[in-house]
């Protein structure tokens, strides 16, 4: 856990205690006191930004409820019903509640649950003078609370039920815990530091109400001092009485003194309970809202540094090549004078191409005489031609030739035709397109190209 500071206003003073978690155990690394109007200068001064603030409410409701076991997310809305009710005083507040058992009440199950409510009126001036130096309060914590969470860690406190008194210049803030857990408060007045008579009178008073009214058998007393001089338990309480020492999670250099026990009981809550914050939901919205701004602009912070490396990068892609393009340009560049005169030599061929076409269409012309020269294969025994005929088609010559075989036998007469077709295929230029062959009349006709 990074570095923590907790504060706490008592009585006309701020007290600070700085900590932060290690393997398990919370280190107190300073304190510090100050008058309360000396806290604005360390405001101004103090570069951390998050605060948790301990604070003593004056005006506040608490009481044990007994509600039905409905849906958690119908409980705050039940039990800011009943606070007004029966706390009409508090036209704006905020409250925490603990559920301390369930139990059956007048054959109904019912959820026995702690509530305190304290007035918003105190609140607001306490969160302006942090937004004004621009803080902000992480947690805010009643003082009760925040003690009570500090004793439940001693030893043996969790299957006890405990009377608490936490001493104060001008009054005294009474607490019962029953097995760990916060059931009453009350403030009585007192007339200076530790337990007078007038004190122990009003503690006796209230261990005979939480027996006789509250049903709370409290086993001791524990006196919580945040005076710097230690103070001694007094003679002629009802119930022993010992002096509060900080658990065993805690670890501070003055560890005989509880003068800080207030700001270091926030730091101990600080360290995962926020249930029990009594910041009202506009503030703690408005916290939620300017984290996730926060992390939104980090992120388009290093969206945009990307993008302009993207940008730089680029442009230097760019760069080399618009570099590697002007050799190209200064080409291009000095052929274009090749390619104006190659316009104009292909537009004068154009004009005489079609000339150039005629003299080689008219060179193109099969020669009739040369064809008939590649028929002397023709001109052999019992092969009679009786008719060649011969058409031009511009490209090649066609040829048709009929004739008789003059052979004794059916054998002889095919392996005469078939050396006469092939002699003519074998002859330059020459493509047979199709043949025949008359095994009766023994006459044949062979037709082919010539080129």
């Amino acid at each position: 856990m990074s570095k923590q500071i907790a504060v706490s206003f008592e009585g006309g003073y701020v007290k600070v205690a700085y900590g932060s978690e290690r393997s398990g155990t919370l280190d107190i690394t300073r304190t510090l006191s100050m008058k309360e109007d000396e806290f604005d200068v360390f405001l101004a001064r103090e570069k951390t930004k998050d605060f948790i603030v301990v604070f003593s409410f004056q005006t506040f409701y608490q009481d044990v409820l007994l509600l039905p076991p409905i849906e958690a997310k119908y409980l705050n809305t039940l039990i800011e019903s009943e606070i007004r009710k029966k706390a009409p005083e508090l036209k704006d507040f905020v409250f925490f509640s603990a559920i301390l058992k369930e139990k059956v009440h007048e054959g109904r199950p019912a959820k026995e649950t702690f509530v305190f409510a304290a007035d918003s009126s105190e609140i607001n001036p306490l969160l302006e003078r942090f937004s004004r130096y621009g803080k902000r309060i992480k947690h805010l914590y009643s003082d009760v609370f925040a003690i009570s969470r500090l004793v439940v860690d001693s030893p043996n406190a969790k299957e006890k039920t405990i009377l608490c008194v936490v001493d104060r210049e001008g009054y005294k803030t009474l607490f019962l815990l029953r097995e760990g857990k916060l059931t009453f408060v009350r403030s009585i007045q007192s007339r200076g530091r530790g337990v007078d008579q007038y004190d122990m009178t009003n503690v006796n008073m209230t261990v005979n109400y939480a027996r006789q009214t509250l049903r709370e058998h409290p086993e001791e007393i524990i006196i919580v001092s945040t005076a710097r001089d230690r103070v001694s338990t007094a003679e002629g309480l009802t119930l022993p009485a010992s002096l509060f020492h900080y658990p065993s999670g805690v670890i501070i250099a003055e560890s005989d003194t509880t003068e800080f026990a207030l700001p270091i009981a926030g730091l101990f809550l600080g360290k995962g309970s926020a249930r029990e914050s009594l910041l009202p939901k506009a503030y703690q919205g408005a916290i939620v809202q300017e984290r996730i701004l926060r992390y939104a602009s980090a992120v388009f912070l290093m969206v945009s540094f990307l993008s302009i490396g993207y940008i730089i990068s680029g442009w230097n892609q760019t760069r080399q090549i618009r570099t590697m393009l002007n050799p190209l340009k200064a080409e291009i560049s000095g052929k274009a004078n090749a390619y104006e005169e190659f316009e104009s030599r292909n537009r004068e061929f154009q004009e005489v191409l079609p000339y150039i076409n005629y003299l080689k269409g008219e060179s193109a012309t099969p020669d009739i005489q040369k064809s008939l020269t590649a028929l002397q294969t023709l001109n052999r025994d019992k092969v009679k031609v009786k008719e060649i005929e011969i058409n031009n088609t511009g490209q090649a010559l066609t040829l048709q030739i009929k004739g008789h075989i003059a052979a004794n036998t059916y054998g002889e007469l095919q392996s005469c035709f078939r050396k006469l077709v092939d002699d003519i295929k074998s002859a330059k230029g020459v493509q047979t397109l199709s043949e025949k062959l008359d095994l009766v009349s023994k006459d044949f006709s062979v037709e082919m190209t010539w080129k």
